[in-house]
């Protein structure tokens, strides 16, 4: 699968100080490589339908995405009052804790308001329909987003763990829905249904 670029691993904060030289060129790279990661649309889903960017253009239910298996990050996001505040977001396989999320709180006035949820992120390609080559991101601290996104995590080490030359989950985006039982109305949930697993260089 082409254009599937794994996540460099974290590295350690820069120390500012006159004894760290100024380096033009790698602010440089580091610019046009932040330029690069921040292009991709973002993905939802809401009441069943999936759908991406500002202008929430439906996507079409026939496509097949490629997920990135080298672009999961879990995390935490912090909600007071029904508002996202901070979030922490690392690659897979990197330890975080609740303390970790150390970016300014909301200081809620009103504790019982305050919350901090999972949240998972991860990259897609469709390869096959209307939106073909269009890549996008979903990110989600919603129970029914981090659990479809957990379970494909969880579907792709399996993977790795049979054939590891195997992969990129190539997926269609679907929903399930189910009675929600305190608000009486039907509740939708989104589903990475795998179709097959691919090589990274298809």
């Amino acid at each position: 699968m082409a254009n599937l670029i794994k996540t460099p691993e974290p590295m350690a904060l820069a120390t500012f100080s006159a004894d760290t030289p100024f380096d033009p060129q790698a602010l440089m790279r580091s610019a046009e490589a932040f330029d690069a990661c921040s292009r991709n649309d973002y993905l939802s889903f809401r009441d069943g339908i999936w759908m991406y960017g500002a202008d929430r253009v439906e996507l079409c239910e026939r496509s097949l995405w490629a997920v990135n298996p080298y672009s999961f990050k879990f995390g935490l996001m912090e909600w007071y009052n029904g508002e996202a505040g901070a979030e922490l977001m690392v690659p897979a396989g990197v330890p975080y804790t609740v303390e970790d999320l150390s970016m300014q709180y909301c200081n809620p006035d009103d504790p019982s308001q305050h919350r901090i949820s999972p949240q998972i992120s991860v990259d897609i390609k469709c390869v096959s329909g209307e939106e073909k080559n269009l890549q996008l991101t979903y990110k989600t601290s919603t129970k029914g987003g981090v659990d479809a996104l957990n379970n494909l995590a969880q579907s792709i080490a399996g993977q790795g763990v049979a054939d590891a030359s195997l992969i990129v989950a190539v997926v269609n985006l679907t929903a399930s829905h189910y009675m929600h039982r305190k608000h009486k109305r039907r509740t939708y949930v989104p589903v990475f249904k795998i179709n097959n697993f691919t090589t990274l260089n298809q």
